[in-house]
């Protein structure tokens, strides 16, 4: 293309970014020559939509051919899979940039391994991203295998794979990014780190869940401050395992002060969280301090309390109530504990809401 024509070209696009119908057509027909059929289409049908002379049927005519053309690319493709050959390079990038899932996954896949391209983890996570948003794609798992390793590592190849999966949209990769990040930057900062973890495993398409249990496991065998500042973060986060293990340490004293409020406390949060296997150890713990008269027992309990554990205010009232271990006063415990008996049933007929149960907080 001439200079002229450049200059021409560059005019058109301003036009027709600015809402300028004709120009619109002319530049859908500009990427039409130019095989560029995807912006073609797109531009035609914004000068459709303006009721532009010629550009409905010109969208059409461009739609039913990129229709035909798909069929043909992917028969092709077919062929080129029996044959036990990706084909040419050339060809799998047009029928990839046609949005066909199988080409997609093909090219990630030899990006990723190096044959017949220079390997490149970042084309990887760009093609096996987009192949991946097709329904029974096999490049979702592989997506997920490859996310994890990167994750787990912090060398460049790793690192590429993730910026490539993150441009593409994959949140879990932007989360765990900024994961590696805040844990291996020459800032660390453990408790970021871990808020940025827990917020890809709240999503957990990819196994960003499994990649949490693991660093929660590893903070809590360390008992380092670094460990300590990683179990904290996510437990801010609302991550019921963390919480449980945090609440377990202050129990315990294992790398923290020992300090029973805090561990009643944490334990408190843990219950109202699914899967964090800390109501049991709660009920275990709640039933020893019903016997017992010690400021730990009181400690654990106002801690529990304080987070709405129901089971722990209605012993707390009834220490305060009978003066068990300390001083006697009937405000107090009337003022924790709550009602004790069977939980009322709504009357036949009534608009009545669900109950909430306020020790698993479900």
């Amino acid at each position: 293309m001439t200079s002229k024509g450049t200059d021409d070209l560059v005019a058109l696009k301003k036009a027709a970014a600015e809402g300028e119908g004709e120009a619109q057509k002319r530049l859908g027909e500009a990427y039409f020559l130019q095989r560029d059929y995807g912006q073609a289409e797109a531009w035609l049908s914004k000068a459709a939509s303006r009721n532009v002379p010629g550009a409905e049927d010109m969208w059409k005519l461009v739609d039913a051919f990129r229709f035909k053309r798909k069929k043909l690319i992917r028969r092709h493709l077919d062929l080129a899979a029996e044959l036990g050959s990706p084909g040419d390079l050339g060809f799998l990038h047009l029928a990839a940039e046609e949005g066909i899932g199988e080409a997609q996954q093909l090219l990630g896949e030899l990006y990723l391994s190096g044959k017949e391209v220079p390997r490149d983890c970042r084309q990887a996570a760009k093609w096996l991203s987009r192949a991946a948003k097709h329904k029974g794609s096999r490049a979702e798992g592989l997506l997920r295998q490859h996310l994890l390793r990167a994750a787990r590592c912090n060398d460049p190849d790793a690192l590429d794979f993730l910026q490539g999966a993150a441009a593409e949209g994959v949140d879990e990769a932007r989360y765990v990014l900024e994961f590696l990040k805040c844990k291996n930057g020459p800032q660390r900062n453990y408790r970021q780190a871990a808020r940025w973890l827990s917020s890809a495993a709240r999503r957990n398409r990819f196994g960003t869940g499994e990649l949490l249990r693991e660093e929660l496991r590893h903070a809590a065998e360390d008992r380092d401050p670094h460990g300590l500042e990683f179990l904290r973060g996510a437990a801010e986060e609302g991550v019921g395992e963390a919480q449980k293990l945090l609440g377990e340490m202050y129990l315990s004293g294992s790398g923290v002060p020992r300090d029973s409020r805090q561990a009643g406390k944490w334990l408190g949060r843990a219950v109202k969280r699914k899967g964090s296997g800390a109501e049991g150890l709660l009920r275990q713990l709640l039933r020893r301090t019903k016997q017992r008269k010690s400021s730990d027992a009181l400690d654990f309990l106002q801690g529990a309390a304080s987070e709405g554990v129901a089971e722990a205010q209605k012993l707390l009232g009834e220490k305060h109530r009978f003066g068990k271990g300390v001083p006697r006063d009937r405000r107090k415990a009337v003022r924790i504990d709550p009602p004790i008996g069977p939980r009322p049933r709504p009357r036949p007929g009534a608009n009545a809401q669900g109950y909430r149960n306020d020790w698993t907080g479900r």
